[in-house]
């Protein structure tokens, strides 16, 4: 819903400038139109707050123990609302995407990774990092970024 009227093509069908040329998924989700959130098994529910149960494990597995701390030490809850609604509008349909798929994800596998890409019909890209790439490779996600930058005119 945050992209809802926001693409280029949308922007300069309007009269305006601007808009969103691309999306790039960084080990993201990508749910249909309809799809109903639930609970997320990985996270501990209190309140309106969220907290991942297993941070070390499921979102730093690819850093050194002492990096993992260190990010550990700076996460925040989420805020447990708004996980529950429907999706009524999905970006990617309207705008073109690449998906960066971190083979070493511990939250969403490769596999879970693969079909939310093929759903958004994705230009898939690699790396070898966990669920935070912008921490484990920020070179990856840097190429990944600048790359899908220059294929938009």
């Amino acid at each position: 819903m945050a992209l809802e009227g926001l693409s280029a093509k949308e922007r300069t069908e309007t009269g305006k400038k601007g808009g969103v040329k691309k999306i790039v998924f960084l080990a993201g989700a990508v749910w249909p139109e309809g799809f109903q959130h639930g609970p997320l098994p990985f996270f501990d529910y209190k309140g309106d707050e969220m907290y991942c149960i297993d941070a070390a494990g499921l979102l730093f597995n690819d850093l050194a123990p002492d990096t993992a701390s260190t990010w550990i030490s700076k996460l925040r809850c989420q805020p447990s609302s708004g996980w529950d609604g429907v999706v009524d509008y999905v970006g990617w349909k309207d705008i073109p995407s690449v998906y960066l798929l971190c083979e070493q994800d511990a939250l969403l596998s490769a596999e879970v990774q693969t079909q939310m890409a093929d759903r958004a019909n994705s230009e898939i890209k690699t790396c070898d990092a966990g669920h935070c790439c912008m921490i484990g490779q920020p070179q990856r996600v840097l190429e990944v970024v600048e790359k899908a930058a220059g294929q938009v005119a």
